[in-house]
């Protein structure tokens, strides 16, 4: 049992990264950043959430006044959005960092997945439970690609 409301994990959540992405993203590139963060991770959670919902992997719990329609909290694609700012902001340049980013943010995206699992505000589908990394490191490496090849941005 937690010691306050569980809807209020999803905006501390969304707070916490956004601080991070407020300190880490200079000021000048803050536009630059939102554009891709917003597409990938504000867009991109929207479909991929609703898409794995309707198809009964996922489910959100304890959404609050919060919700659209529904299906998600309002927070989730918001703090999407911030965490593929900073993905954004960080990508390394050279192949063998790159593929350890990667797994590494997938890693933290699916950890959060279970952390919010145990806590019973996500559910996952038992055979989603092992599909998850895979679709995490998909969708990053998808967001990675465009970003550089969008950029004109060539590997090391």
């Amino acid at each position: 049992m937690l010691f306050f409301n569980t809807n209020y994990i999803y905006i501390l959540m969304s707070l916490v990264v956004a601080g991070l992405a407020l300190i880490l993203i200079p000021k000048k590139e803050y536009k630059h950043y939102f554009l891709y963060g917003m597409i990938f991770g504000g867009v991109g959670e929207v479909i991929v959430v609703t898409f794995l919902r309707y198809i009964g992997l996922v489910r959100y719990r304890y959404m609050g006044s919060f919700n659209i329609l529904g299906l998600f909290p309002f927070w989730t694609p918001l703090t999407g959005m911030f965490v593929f700012m900073i993905f954004f902001y960080l990508l390394p340049v050279r192949k063998v960092f790159l593929i350890t980013y990667i797994i590494c943010f997938s890693a933290l995206n699916y950890g959060t997945g279970l952390m919010l699992n145990q806590l019973g505000l996500f559910e996952y589908a038992a055979i989603y439970l092992y599909i998850a990394p895979f679709i995490s490191i998909l969708w990053y490496s998808l967001a990675a690609h465009v970003y550089f090849r969008s950029g004109g941005i060539r590997l090391k």
